[in-house]
């Protein structure tokens, strides 16, 4: 199919570098740049240009390109890696998109993110996986906020075999960055279960899915992935974790009929080893999904709905940041804490990557929002102490649509002993956490409110000390640290 760009000189500001993934080719009158480029000419006519690396001119590269080269549309690829952060957008007159990439790890790459998104005078902006935190864009004030998953799949030619490989196949990676990952792996290895694991090149991976039985996969940090398209669109029968409403992926495809989930290591073990049983349901599960991705979910329907958007339309369904009922729920009274909120859930959803399931609790100081943000982290129970406003809370949440996800009682349960607490300024002052941190003695608390340079923060770190807590800045590898690793 053609790409509805094909017809435009397109500037790709790429991230990342072509050799690890190559940017996603919109068009063939296409010049890529980034830091991770070379100038590269062939017959006076520019293919890519190195730019610096971090925050740059924009104009100026466009400078260097041939007049007639001069691009019709600007798209940059962007994360918290800060690798590619092109300025001076409005000097050039054409529409510009920012692609969102990873703001599920790293250092503060919420707030890095949504600070370049209102930066820059983009005409879109994407996020192609993670769909949870859009309501933060929204809320920040980005108007033209949509998720387009699935954008950066490339589609391989595979064989279908005459009967599927009784294995179950991950390819990818398993390391330190997956801690969550390689623990279900290895509780699938501490079986008998036929399990292949490894790294392979893409077209290399597709062919391992279409002859797999079962194709396992688990999300970095409780979003839609680019596994879960690159397994269904190559015939793979597809096993991925649960993941929260706001992620997306039952808005995509049919959980139970186009593919399943589990939700921690024993269920996952015991759907691995029903499906391996019978082969004929993995056929038609992974025949299902595969339809349904080609119906729907290829980059050639992402690219249309793409191009619409630069041309001034909207999209429905699933797609928008205000399908997020959050965004619409707490838009007046959360924004004046959208700093702490990102900071708060930053961390949070470090804890979120490297913990199997935590119970956390969030005390009644705190600002309802907190939880609610904190409702679409997979790994997460979350509870929420309220007692004299509990009716309204439960409105509040029932119309920001978590009111399923959290568990609201007039105290915190026992379950959250030696678990994780937050709560705010005010559950300092009024004793709330005092007496949280006598009965639960929880291994972590979290003060979601108290900014960095509040006036009496010295004298709450000297207060927590004294209970035997310190001040940890990486939650990632504080939890590790108390979890062996």
């Amino acid at each position: 199919m053609t790409s509805p760009f094909a017809h435009l000189k397109v500037l790709y500001a790429y991230h990342t570098s072509p050799a690890y993934m190559q940017a996603t080719r919109l068009s063939p009158y296409q010049v890529d740049c980034g830091p991770f480029y070379e100038d590269r000419f062939e017959g006076g006519r520019c293919l890519s240009l190195k730019t610096p690396a971090g925050s740059y001119d924009m104009a100026a590269v466009v400078a260097r390109l041939p007049a007639e080269q001069k691009p019709d549309l600007i798209v940059i690829k962007s994360d918290a890696t800060r690798s590619n952060m092109p300025a001076n957008l409005g000097a050039i007159p054409c529409p510009k998109v920012l692609i969102v990439g990873d703001t599920q790890h790293m250092q503060t790459p919420l707030r890095t993110m949504t600070a370049y998104a209102r930066s820059e005078p983009f005409t879109l902006v994407v996020t192609d996986h993670g769909r949870r935190p859009l309501h933060f864009f929204a809320e920040a004030g980005v108007e033209n906020a949509y998720w387009l998953p699935g954008f950066n799949l490339t589609l391989h030619p595979v064989t279908p075999p005459p009967q599927l490989a009784p294995i179950v196949t991950f390819v990818g990676q398993a390391g330190d960055l997956h801690p969550v990952r390689r623990h279900l792996i290895e509780a699938m290895q501490a079986t008998d279960l036929p399990l292949r694991t490894g790294s392979a090149p893409q077209p290399v991976a597709a062919q391992a899915y279409a002859t797999s039985q079962v194709n396992f996969n688990c999300s970095l940090n409780g979003d839609v992935n680019l596994r879960v398209f690159e397994v269904l669109a190559h015939g793979g029968m597809l096993l991925t974790d649960a993941l929260r409403p706001q992620a997306g992926l039952e808005a995509l495809f049919d959980v139970g009929s186009e593919l399943l989930t589990y939700d921690g290591p024993t269920p996952l073990v015991a759907t691995v080893r029903s499906l391996l049983a019978d082969p004929a349901l993995c056929r038609r599960i992974a025949a299902a999904g595969a339809a349904r991705l080609k119906r729907e979910h290829l980059p050639q329907h992402r690219f249309e709905q793409m191009a619409a958007l630069v041309s001034g339309g909207s999209l429905s369904g699933p797609f928008p940041a205000s399908w997020d009922r959050r965004v619409s729920t707490f838009a007046e009274r959360a924004a004046p804490l959208l700093d702490l909120r990102l900071a708060a859930y930053e961390f949070l959803q470090g804890v979120n990557r490297v913990a199997i399931k935590l119970e956390t609790g969030f005390l009644p100081g705190l600002d309802p929002v907190f939880a609610a943000d904190a409702a679409d982290l997979s790994r997460l129970n979350v509870h929420a102490q309220r007692d004299a406003d509990r009716a309204e809370v439960t409105a509040l949440y029932e119309s920001a649509g978590v009111a399923g996800q959290i568990a609201l009682a007039p105290v915190l349960p026992d379950v959250l002993k030696g678990g994780f607490i937050a709560g705010g300024v005010a559950d300092l002052g009024n004793g709330t956490l005092a007496a949280a941190l006598d009965r639960l003695a929880p291994r972590f608390v979290l003060i979601a409110d108290l900014p960095h340079d509040h006036r009496n923060r010295a004298q709450v770190d000297e207060a927590m000390a004294r209970r035997g807590y310190s001040p940890i800045g990486d939650a990632v590898s504080a939890w590790q640290k108390q979890d062996g690793g």
